[in-house]
């Protein structure tokens, strides 16, 4: 009989202030520049779970359209914006929320 390991499993950033900001704010969606914007939340291959601070902002048809992260084809849609791109502009809007506190 295999006993399982008891593996405490580690907590998801949750920052909603961070994320009300980023809904409140101007931002425009990161590839076409429309207001309506919805929130992706962008997952790392080490990552289990997803953080409040790597999201970044995306019109819906860029965010749950047939080419989009969620859509159909999501392998054109990081073909045409690789993650590590979106990473990085991810960051920027949360070091741009950190340095207004």
């Amino acid at each position: 009989m295999r006993i399982k390991a008891n593996r405490i499993k580690p907590k998801a950033f949750k920052d909603k202030k961070y994320l009300h900001y980023m809904h409140a704010s101007d931002k425009q969606c990161y590839i076409c520049g429309c207001y309506e914007i919805e929130l992706h939340h962008i997952k790392t291959k080490i990552q289990t779970m997803r953080l409040d601070n790597i999201v970044i902002p995306l019109c819906p048809e860029h965010h749950r359209g047939n080419y989009s992260p969620h859509g159909f084809n999501s392998s054109d849609f990081y073909a045409n914006n690789p993650k590590e791109t979106l990473l990085r502009g991810a960051e920027e809007f949360y070091n741009e929320y950190i340095s207004m506190k």
